[in-house]
């Protein structure tokens, strides 16, 4: 199993093999990294489009806050806490799914979609893969730039199965990131940075859009960034 620094995963099921259109919204897609930003505005996006979303995070208060904002809003959302790099813990976490809403639609590691013929993964990666910082950011640059490659080779294992893969990376984005170093330097840099950054609904609005394509259609690779960014 590979497990991603941040990865959404997100199975629309197929009403027939080569269906115009699959089924909008996603019956019950996971999401993972659901606490905060991208992930969580993905989460209320697809629950105020109908669908019935699993949310898991290792952060199972924030979970709860969103799946309770979620069910006051009148959509179905259930949460549970889940390291993805663990195997375990994501197994649990498609079971939970299974058992709530009778259906696996999404897993990390793509077996049930490839049971089911049908399904879309998301990795959210980063602009960071696509620009090198050096020094100092070499090795978090490399990790994004993977997610491309591991992208790229789920899309030509998996289209015949029809199952689509896309990577979508996303440049400066609300989220708590400007406040996640250890160092006050590094935050007052970030912290600046961040004044420019969109709102992270602008991220999920994209990722809704790709889900929603006819089955037919691949939407590969999306990069979004603040106009005023410069890489």
């Amino acid at each position: 199993m590979v497990a991603l620094h941040f990865c959404i995963t997100i199975s629309p099921m197929f009403t027939r093999r080569f269906a115009s259109r699959p089924q909008w919204p996603p019956a019950s897609p996971i999401i993972t990294g659901a606490s905060s930003g991208i992930g969580e505005s993905t989460a209320k996006l697809l629950a105020r489009h109908g669908a019935k979303v699993v949310l898991g995070a290792r952060r199972i208060n924030r979970i709860d806050a969103s799946v309770k904002e979620i069910s006051t809003a009148g959509g179905k959302a259930i949460g549970f806490a889940v390291d993805v790099t663990r195997r375990a813990e994501v197994e649990a976490l498609i079971k939970e799914a299974v058992d709530s809403f009778g259906r696996v639609d999404v897993i990390v590691n793509n077996a049930a979609m490839q049971k089911q013929k049908s399904g879309h993964i998301v990795n959210v990666a980063c602009v960071f893969g696509i620009k090198v910082f050096a020094t100092g950011a070499t090795v978090y640059c490399a990790t994004k730039s993977a997610v491309r490659v591991l992208t790229e080779g789920l899309r030509m294992e998996l289209h015949s199965q029809n199952i689509r893969c896309m990577m979508i990376s996303p440049g400066a984005v609300a989220s708590e990131l400007p406040e996640s170093s250890s160092e006050e330097p590094t935050r007052k840099n970030l912290r600046e940075f961040y004044k420019m950054a969109i709102p992270a609904n602008s991220i999920a609005s994209a990722i809704a859009y790709a889900i929603e394509q006819p089955a037919e259609v691949e939407i590969d690779e999306v990069v979004i960034r603040p106009t005023a960014q410069d890489f």
